[in-house]
Parts: structure tokens; sequence; C-alpha cells
């Protein structure tokens, strides 16, 4: 299957190089040189150039990047022109490439045909036209240049790209290679062919090229009497084609004579660099056939199958087959016993954890509440006993020093810390001193329920 259509899908090169040698292996080419402007700006001729076959490589050398569009002998060329209903431009590609599987011989390789929509459309706007190309023979050029990208087109899908957008007939007549290639688009006419003739007949050539528009316009229904064909054949020579390119390139001045040299090559890379013709897929042709990669495992058996390989890959599958159990075992193993040490340093971590828990909590419980101990205090303490200082040990151990007005009430407040339970055993009096009926005195204690609700 070929890929027909593609370049017109791809992105417009920068600068696209025409080449076009009107012979099979002729000693020189016409080069034109075309690098590719904004929208709605013309393109520039950077280079028109005729070169020898052996410097061609020296001059594609300088544009760096540039894709190549070479134009196939005109005598090796055939054209049809068909038509097809207007619709999506994607359906209207689709139709255009299966129609062109059947217009041509199958001796013709895929890679070979070009085909694409013409821009003009005909009268009544329900029909587009295309051209079909093909590129016969068996001879295949070898590259201008390494890693330089080439396509091909044919002569007339040059000069259709010259046309542009413009409508009426082509007829080119090279007579150095006995070939006439004529496209007849207008009203009834729809036709293209392209006629290879003896050129050393008596007969004169422009009479040749006359005779090629008649009997193509009969294969329309339309007849044509000599002065009719002689007419469009003698109105499409180069002087009336410069005309077609008023406002599209800039660089150079083109004329009748710069075109009879340059035209073509011209018109092969304007096929690229003007993407609003959508044409580019007349260039979608290659000398040689593309290389089909073969899938993965075709390509290993091919391989495989070699020499002394099966021997080889037999031993090595055999030594496969007895080691890979021994490895994956191991492997097994130590993925286990990584997670072993893993599990280890996690118990630990978590022993570890429970140990630091263990000691807060020990340290929340064990930790004197000092604001409800002083309130506690506070509270046994009746009317007349006046607290001075309590100090608390790191051992638990709890001094409070007081004075009360009289015994009476110094030993009321003993009985009420007895009473609330927060101390261990009895509070001990350490200090008693009367002096001025006024008590002062000194009592000890260890804590033991520090955090045991008091009853008022």
């Amino acid at each position: 299957m070929s890929n027909r259509g593609s370049n017109s899908r791809k992105q417009r090169p920068d600068v696209v190089v025409g080449v076009y040698e009107s012979a099979v292996n002729a000693v020189e080419m016409h080069v034109v040189v075309v690098r590719s402007a904004g929208p709605g700006q013309a393109a520039r001729v950077v280079l028109a150039k005729t070169v020898t076959r052996s410097l061609i490589a020296q001059e594609l050398g300088t544009f760096k990047g540039a894709v190549v569009v070479r134009v196939a002998p005109l005598e090796r060329t055939i054209a049809r022109l068909g038509v097809v209903p207007v619709a999506s431009s994607a359906e209207m590609q689709t139709a255009v490439n299966l129609m062109a599987e059947a217009e041509f011989p199958a001796n013709v390789p895929a890679h070979r045909i070009a085909a694409a929509m013409l821009p003009a459309s005909d009268a009544n706007g329900q029909t587009r036209a295309a051209l079909f190309t093909a590129w016969i023979g068996k001879e295949a050029p070898s590259a201008l240049r390494e890693g330089v990208t080439e396509q091909w087109t044919t002569p007339l899908g040059a000069l259709v790209a010259l046309r542009g957008k413009k409508s009426g007939h082509i007829v080119h007549a090279d007579k150095r290679v006995g070939a006439v290639a004529v496209l007849l688009q207008q009203d009834a006419m729809q036709a293209a062919r392209v006629v290879v003739d003896d050129p050393t007949d008596d007969v004169a050539w422009e009479h040749v090229a006359a005779q090629c528009v008649q009997e193509l316009a009969a294969t329309s229904g339309v007849e044509l009497d000599d002065t009719a064909a002689a007419a469009i054949a003698n109105d499409n020579d180069w002087a009336s084609r410069a005309e077609w390119l008023h406002g599209r390139v800039t660089g150079t001045l083109i004329d009748q004579a710069w075109l009879s040299k340059y035209g073509i090559a011209l018109g092969a890379a304007i096929m690229l660099v003007e993407d609003s013709l959508g044409i580019t897929a007349l260039c979608d042709m290659t000398a040689h056939a593309p290389k089909v990669r073969k899938p993965g495992l075709v390509r290993f058996g091919e391989w495989i199958s070699q020499g002394s390989r099966p021997i080889v890959v037999g031993a090595a599958a055999l030594a496969l087959l007895v080691g890979v159990p021994f490895g994956l075992s191991y492997a097994r193993y130590q993925s286990l016993q990584s997670r072993r040490d893993g599990l280890e340093s996690i118990n630990k971590s978590a022993g570890d954890i429970k140990l630091k828990a263990a000691m807060f909590k020990q340290l929340e419980t064990s930790r004197a509440p000092m604001t409800k101990l002083l309130s506690d205090i506070a509270g046994a303490a009746p009317v007349g006993v006046e607290i001075i200082e309590t100090r608390l040990a790191v051992d638990q151990d709890i001094t409070i020093r007081g004075k009360a007005t009289s015994a009476d009430l110094h030993r009321q407040f003993v009985r009420n810390l007895n009473a609330s339970k927060l101390f261990a055993g009895n509070v001990k009096e350490t200090r008693t001193e009367s002096k001025d009926s006024v008590t002062e005195f000194e009592v000890s204690a260890k804590l033991d329920n520090p955090h045991l609700p008091v009853k008022a």
C-alpha cells in the first residue's frame, strides 16, 4: 500500500530544491532553490542554476535540511484526469487514492504513482478534477547526495503547480525527448495524457502537439478542428506561463527565457512551498520501493537460523533451562532475607516506641498536678490558717510552712490534710512554735495520690 497523500499532512519545509533533468542520466541538471515565506507572502527564489551531475552534491550541501523534489523524465511518465464528487478533503483524497490504484497498469509499482485533487473546480461546483500521474520504467536513479530527503514528481505535476489556482489547459511538448504532456481542463474537456512520438519524423513538432490535443479532446466527446487544436497548443508557450506566477514568486526576473530553462524545476519546488494548493501529494513518488520493516520475531528467526547460530543458541537455551531455576531460587532467598532484615528493624523500632510510650505514661502518672495540689491544700486550711510556703521535692516529699491564730486551728488543718488521703500515712509536724497567740508551724508528708479528687 502506498503513502500517497502523506506529504500534504506534513509540515511545510523552509527550503525546497527543485531538480529537473530533461532525459535519463542527463549530464546537466536544472536546479531551483525556493525558500518558503509566511502566510500570504510570496515564495522567494534563492538560486537558479544549471549544474553538472558531478557538482550537484556540492550545491545541495550548501542548503542544510532542504527537501529535494526531483522531476522524472517526461517520456517515462503517464497521466490521467478524473473527477470526484465534492466532499470533505479526507473523503475526496481517499477516493482519489482508490481511483489511482485502478488507473494504471499493474506493473507500475505503487511507490511511483501520485495523485491529487486539482485546485480549480468545475463550473457547477459539484465535482473536483483529480490528476493521476505515474513514473514507468525500471531505472532507479541514485540519490544526488547522501542524507538528503528526495521526493519525485512528474513534469505535468510541476506544470500544474506552476499554474496554481488559475484555470486553463496545459500543453508541454519537448522535442528533445519526443514527448508531449497535455492537460485539458475546461468545460466538457476533462482529460490528461502523455504522448511519446518520434521527433525525427517529417511532421512538424508543433503539429504533433496540436494533434495530441485534438485526439485527447475527442476522448472527452469534444471535436476540435485543426485551427482550434493548434490554438490551444500554441497558447501554452512559456511566455503565457509567466502570468501564472504573478505575485507568487520573488527573488528573480521570471520571463519566457528563464521559464523555458527553469520552469519545471520551479514548479516542482512550488508544489511543496505553496501548500495552499493542496497538491503536495503529486510529489509523493520515490525512486526506490520503501523498505518494509519485518516484525521483530521474523527478523530474529531469520538471524538465528543462519550458520552455526542454532547450535550456539541451543546450548545457551540448555544452560538457561538448568540455571534459571537456581537463579530464581537465589533471587527469592535474597528477597526473603531482605524482608526478614526489614521486619527485624521494624520490630526493634516498635519496641523502642513502646518503651518511650510507657515512659511518657509513667511521667504523666507520676507528675504532681501542682495547681490541683495547691488548691487542695488551700482548701484544707480553715479560716485563721495562713500558708506561707509549700515546697515539693523530687522524691515527692512535700513541706508546708504556715501560721495559725490558735493551736486548735493548727491541729484542725493537720486533721484536714490527713483526711484528704493525698499523702502516704499521716502528716508529720516537723516544727511548732507559739508566739504572741500565733502558732507558727511546719509539716511534711509524702505524696501518694496527688490526682485523687478531694471532697470540699
